[in-house]
């Protein structure tokens, strides 16, 4: 009995000291997974960085970054459609819609494996992520907007106010026009202006393009109202500052570069991913104001998400948190975004930049919008690729905004009601 005893415990010790010696070889091998992501050079550099500093501090994870410089979320969805995902990719809220079938639900994992009060704006951020019901993205890098900055000099030698006093001041979208208006030049008598007020009216104003196209689309995006106020109207006012009165920069044109130049007075739109560049600009004076309009300031964070068929999940999700949370990831996108997402980070950056930034930057005077669409159209990417070819007639001032919002109703109306025959919609 003894004997079967002894021999039972050897062959219990045998069998923890094999399944020990298992389990740390296999927590000593390496899981290989991919994150893809967008940027110029310095934002490239930056999230090299953050991988850089990832791979020190888990160097059982090997991590395949992959740059896609151009037409980003169009060659993600397609990787999706053909069955070969990222594991983890950077992904920002506006476009979860589109993808979100495709998307790892995160809440199980924030609920048990994150500390949300590091973050400067935890709900606001975690919600911007979010849609119907739960949670894509974890917040990764700061994107204030419904912020504008504006050439001193141009204000001063045209006997302007500043915009940004008395501070803070919130410009009417006629005020900002004014001002557009007085500030524009044709400097040398040929007829095109040297000088203008502002850039392209496609950008941060309380018409901007993008919200052109939210409310053109309408509800769902499939019931299109490009031939009805309010989005008529918002067309009227960027052919107005476009092609009639000529005060807003041509489509195509580098804004910042003008803006570098001195040649540009406002730069309605304005990103925290910007102050990297501002802060190269030596040799004039500029400013930061709110944007005109309605639109208040938002703390619009890029995210990280990932991707639901991801063979290590474990992995996947230990990278998306470190860039989100980790002070070395955050310092890392801090040299090509400006603030961070934690609360840390802010800290590091209210240090280097002037706290007027983040009061206008940062602080989240309105609520995160609501996603305007449930679910996208088949042929969304479509639509978008039509819009972009007849807007190019519409800034050359070839067709107004009337003709130009009737062309693109009718384009759009005959889609979807294509696509209804298709899918029975």
């Amino acid at each position: 009995m003894f004997r079967n005893l002894r021999t039972l415990l050897i062959l219990v010790i045998c069998f923890s000291l094999i399944f020990g010696m298992t389990s740390a070889l296999f927590a000593q091998q390496k899981v290989k997974i991919s994150y893809y992501f967008y940027g110029n050079p310095g934002e490239k550099e930056a999230e090299e960085a953050a991988i850089k500093a990832f791979i020190q501090a888990y160097p059982n994870i090997e991590v395949e970054a992959i740059h896609i410089p151009t037409n980003y979320e169009e060659k993600i969805r397609t990787m999706v459609a053909g069955g070969t995902p990222p594991d983890v990719m950077v992904w920002n809220p506006e476009h979860v819609p589109f993808l979100y079938k495709a998307l790892l639900p995160l809440d199980n994992l924030i609920k048990t494996d994150l500390n949300k009060d590091i973050y400067t704006y935890p709900d606001n951020f975690l919600k911007a992520g979010s849609y119907r019901g739960h949670y894509y993205l974890l917040p990764k890098r700061f994107d204030g907007i419904g912020v504008m900055v504006y050439n001193e000099k141009l204000f001063k030698d045209n006997g302007l106010p500043f915009p940004s006093e008395p501070y803070p001041r919130k410009l009417s979208v006629q005020e900002f026009a004014t001002l557009a208006s007085k500030i524009a030049k044709d400097v040398n008598g040929d007829g095109v202006n040297d000088i203008y007020g502002s850039d392209p009216l496609y950008y941060g104003i309380v018409f901007p393009w993008f919200r052109v196209i939210n409310e053109g689309l309408g509800a769902n995006y499939k019931t299109p109202q490009w031939n009805k106020p309010p989005v008529t109207d918002a067309l009227k006012f960027i052919y107005r500052g476009e092609v009639v009165e000529k005060w807003a920069l041509p489509w195509g044109e580098n804004r910042m570069q003008w803006f570098f130049l001195g040649k540009l007075g406002m730069v309605t739109d304005f990103g925290m991913y910007l102050m990297p560049e501002m802060r190269k600009i030596t040799d004039f004076g500029w400013d930061i104001a709110a944007r005109p309009g309605k639109e208040a300031p938002l703390p619009k964070p890029g995210g990280v998400a990932i991707c639901k068929d991801t063979k290590n999940r474990e992995a996947a999700w230990t990278l998306a948190k470190f860039l989100s949370t980790d002070i070395r990831a955050q310092r890392a996108y801090m040299s090509a975004f400006g603030m961070g997402v934690t609360k840390k980070s802010a800290e590091e950056f209210l240090k280097q930049e002037h706290p007027k930034y983040l009061s206008y930057m940062a602080k989240p005077v309105g609520s995160i919008p609501k996603v305007a669409i449930v679910e996208p159209p088949h042929r969304f990417s479509e639509m978008m690729n039509t819009l972009w070819r007849e807007k190019e007639a519409f800034y050359a001032g070839k067709i107004g905004a009337e003709e130009f919002g009737n062309r693109i109703q009718q384009i759009f109306s005959q889609m979807l009601e294509e696509e209804k025959e298709m899918f029975g919609k």
